[in-house]
């Protein structure tokens, strides 16, 4: 880039860290070239075929040494000019990420405290129903809406989805089918284990049915594969958290999670790290 350029930007003030470090380099060139250029002419010297001839290289050696000279004197007020860009550019940077910071500050603090506010709102709707039925029977019937894990995406679609399954299912899409006549069941004994009402069963709740007593959906199984990396293994002490496979835990039971997810729930006394917490 030559030197008409360079007055061209600074007389519009448009010295950029890049086009400053671009005529540097240009400049560092130039001089490498010349000071090559002296070391050429000055092996001529002792081979030159008159005492005119040898003067004459002198003279060009002494005007290559000189421009080097030169170029390195620009050099050095090129880098301390793009050693100023660099710091006015950072600056501007800088103001242009804290504006950008406050402004979504202002806007996730005004969203946690409409959370914190409906938070609020769902333990005190939960603490009057316990007060009005007993604890127990609320929970049979309802898990708490209580969010206690980290402001974090990924932990936020998991509360969300579960908390969405459990108190706000999305009715299953059925495809229309032309109504078909099947003939009546034969019937069965209310004892027996068969009987249509056991499907009513699966959410955990006790049904009696004749004079057979209490029913129960089973257990979920205790999730024992072996740990992949960044697991650890925990039990569940709260009834009804969800395992990895998106189902409600029953206490006890014995499911993998991320060591992270799980170091939150351990805080929060809803699970108990067994292995891999080391």
């Amino acid at each position: 880039m030559g030197k008409l350029a360079s007055i061209a930007r600074r007389a519009i003030g448009a010295e950029t860290v890049a086009s400053l470090a671009e005529e540097l380099r240009d400049v560092r060139a130039e001089e490498r070239q010349v000071l090559a250029e002296a070391d050429r002419l000055k092996a001529l010297i002792p081979g030159a075929d008159s005492f005119e001839a040898a003067r004459e290289l002198a003279t060009q050696v002494a005007k290559c040494e000189w421009s080097a000279t030169s170029a390195s004197a620009r050099a050095l007020k090129l880098e301390s000019r793009l050693a100023e860009a660099r710091a006015r550019e950072q600056a501007e940077a800088l103001e242009r990420h804290r504006v950008r910071r406050i402004a979504l500050y202002r806007r996730l603090r005004a969203a946690i405290e409409d959370a914190a506010a409906m938070q609020a709102e769902a333990i005190t709707a939960d603490q009057e129903a316990c007060r009005e039925l007993g604890e127990q029977l609320v929970r049979r019937h309802f898990q708490p809406i209580v969010f206690r894990g980290i402001l974090l995406p990924d932990l936020v679609a998991l509360w969300v989805s579960e908390t969405d399954r459990v108190l706000d299912p999305k009715p299953a899409t059925v495809p229309a089918t032309a109504p078909r006549r099947t003939p009546p069941a034969a019937a069965r004994p209310a004892s027996s284990l068969q009987h249509p009402i056991m499907a009513a069963a699966a959410g955990g709740r006790e049904l009696t049915v004749g004079s057979s007593g209490p029913l129960h959906a089973p257990k979920v199984p205790d999730d024992t594969a072996p740990l992949e990396p960044g697991e650890v293994r925990v039990r569940v002490l709260k009834a009804g958290y969800p395992g990895p496979d998106g189902k409600q835990s029953h206490m006890g039971r014995l499911i993998r999670l991320r060591r992270e997810v799980a170091e939150v729930a351990a805080k929060n006394a809803a699970v108990l790290i067994i292995e891999g917490g080391a």
